[in-house]
């Protein structure tokens, strides 16, 4: 195996989390000049990354073993994988992104604007946008877990008094109706400008991981979606990492078109609380990245899950500092791990 190849493994191994077999049969498949990390062939499938991603942010509030419960990620210009870490994550998720209609007042449609569910294989699940070319796989829980986690939602949503959209063919009457008089924030000009930016965020999501050292990863979208919140909360004491995840961050050939523009601490006296904010050079997106320490004592009551994080954590701790240094050294595997087709 060259020195090149090895290198650009070990690179995508740092932006998309995935184990190096994944990074080598993905890194193999392209020309040895093409980027990394890939971007989305369209715009449509931009702008359903960026939906995602704020629904990744808004269902994840509890801790998990990998920050966002994401163990890594495989982007493709067709499309994306997403390897979630259980089952329980998989619940969660599916919950806030598959549409439902809550009648009433409003009248209104939650999830993801004409989501659908797609093929299934027993390595996990593909959901769509009605009418576009658009793709994201979900896989890591079994295909029990996902079937049994649709059906759970299914029944919660009907217990509501809700009707689930996703189960339809078609777009449903409510859908159409929700996107003539209230305009998805898809169609909003502000957001799809910076759709680039979560759906770039959600493409190296291993970062997190990978590269810096917190022990849970929350946050927001705003401003019509121009506006990316992440809270970075760590350990009392070991390693924060910041400067690592902003290099990576603005990394002209595998991070995003950003640079730091503001950096305030929220206490004067105290290094390890403050924000950080980035800025595209168009002046479309922003990327608050907000970081803390937190001794929370129900986490260390946890016990294997704290563990895990802790091991987690320790193992980040001894990597490359610098993207730079992040190079492969190990051998090019000859099993290839089987994925979704794209």
């Amino acid at each position: 195996m060259s020195s090149k190849f090895g290198s650009r493994a070990a690179m995508y191994t740092r932006y998309t989390g995935a184990p190096r077999q994944v990074a080598c049969t993905e890194i193999r498949a392209v020309a040895p000049t093409a980027p990394v990390v890939a971007g989305p062939a369209t715009t449509a499938q931009m702008l359903l990354e960026a939906e995602v991603f704020s629904w990744v942010l808004e269902t994840n509030r509890a801790y998990t073993e990998y920050p966002l419960g994401i163990e890594y990620v495989v982007p493709r210009p067709d499309g994306w994988t997403v390897h979630l870490e259980s089952g329980t994550r998989a619940d969660t998720l599916l919950t806030g992104l598959l549409p439902c209609y809550e009648p009433g007042r409003l009248e209104e449609v939650h999830g993801v604007h004409g989501l659908r569910v797609g093929r299934r294989t027993r390595h996990g699940v593909e959901l769509y946008r009605l009418g576009e070319r658009t793709s994201l796989w979900l896989t890591g829980p079994s295909e029990r877990d996902f079937r049994r986690a649709e059906a759970e939602l299914a029944a919660r949503v009907v217990n509501l008094g809700w009707a689930p959209c996703w189960t339809s063919g078609g777009w449903t009457d409510t859908e159409k109706r929700w996107q003539e008089q209230q305009q998805p924030l898809l169609h909003e000009l502000a957001a799809r400008a910076a759709a680039w930016l979560p759906s770039g965020l959600l493409r190296r999501v291993g970062l997190f991981h990978e590269v810096a050292a917190p022990q849970i990863v929350t946050g927001y979208t705003g401003l019509l979606g121009k506006l990316c919140v992440l809270q970075l909360e760590h350990l009392p004491r070991g390693p924060m990492r910041m400067d690592q995840l902003l290099e990576a961050l603005t990394d002209k050939e595998n991070g995003l078109a950003l640079h730091v523009s503001n950096h305030r601490l929220r206490n004067e006296d105290d290094q390890d609380c403050g924000e950080f904010r980035l800025r595209d050079h168009a002046g479309n997106a922003i990327l608050e990245l907000r970081y803390d320490r937190f001794d929370d004592q129900y986490l260390a009551g946890r016990g294997n899950l704290f563990d895990a994080i802790v091991r987690r954590i320790e193992r980040v701790d001894r990597r490359p500092k610098s993207t730079a240094d992040a190079s492969g050294k190990q051998g090019e595997p000859t099993k290839r791990e089987p994925l979704p087709p794209s």
